[in-house]
């Protein structure tokens, strides 16, 4: 994006307020200034952090506002944002329209939101695009401007939810990872670890393949040969077969050779 475009705005004709989004103003500031707003902005924004790094703050909380960074400012909501580091490239949005609490409400966008999403390439190109729409200054370009700041809305939705889903899952998966930890020497099945996090087998086994690239027995292999090292230290072979949870010592044997490339006795020597 070009620099003349470090400050540019817009007004907006009676009909156009009626479109369910509609741009209002719209800027790109190559060092964003301190912005201190104790009643808040009579319209929502959108921020996107192009370089640098600042703060935006609200309701008490500080939020770290990096580069590839998406923060969405409901109207009137107190707020302040400030550069934390020399430089930091801000463009900006103000919007409005007849349905844009409905849309952008029904997008998850309730409250102030700061989304760190690093599909810069596409992020940016919507703002160059909305620039572009609005420099042609008629009725149809600038409503299809704010279909363009729609589509901008809605990716950062679907990456926001995408996000929320590998989190759960991440947890779920955790839940699986603590549970052996701690009773990797039992007759643990499938269905067992499945019961724990409360999902399917089959989903545990995605989880683990996705995350880990293995399968949960390869992996509780893996735990039980690590547990096993340490035992043998100590221990008998038998003995140690026994506290990992492989009580028949030749497959132990076998798997403890599969995983080390020597076998326990030699490990012990």
């Amino acid at each position: 994006m070009d620099a003349d475009i470090r400050q540019s705005h817009y007004a907006i004709v009676g009909r156009e307020w009626h479109l369910p989004l509609c741009i209002h103003s719209l800027g790109w500031h190559a060092e964003q200034e301190d912005v201190y707003r104790p009643e808040g902005f009579a319209l929502p924004q959108v921020l996107y952090c192009v370089s640098g790094e600042g703060v935006f703050e609200s309701k008490g909380k500080k939020i770290p506002v990096p580069k590839n960074t998406f923060v969405y400012i409901p109207q009137y909501l107190p707020h302040s944002y400030h550069a934390v580091s020399d430089k930091w490239s801000v463009q900006w949005i103000a919007f409005g329209g007849e349905y844009f609490e409905k849309v952008v409400e029904g997008l998850g966008f309730s409250d102030a939101t700061v989304v760190h999403n690093p599909s810069v390439n596409r992020s940016e190109d919507h703002f160059v695009k909305i620039y572009d729409l609005m420099l042609k200054n008629t009725f149809e370009s600038r409503m299809f401007a704010g279909s363009e700041l729609y589509q901008f809305f809605t990716e950062q939705a679907a990456f926001m939810q995408r996000k929320s889903k590998a989190s759960h899952a991440e947890e779920k998966l955790e839940e699986v990872l603590v549970y052996i930890e701690n009773n990797y020497m039992e007759d643990l099945t499938l269905a067992s670890l499945a019961k724990v996090a409360g999902i399917t087998p089959e989903y545990l086994c995605w989880l683990f393949k996705n995350n880990l690239g293995m399968r949960p027995f390869v992996y509780i292999a893996k735990k039980r040969i690590q547990k096993a090292k340490y035992f043998l230290k100590t221990k008998s072979v038998k003995e140690t077969a026994e506290l990992v949870g492989i009580p028949n010592v030749s497959y132990f044997c076998r798997i403890f050779r599969q995983y080390e490339n020597l076998t326990p006795g030699q490990f012990k020597e």
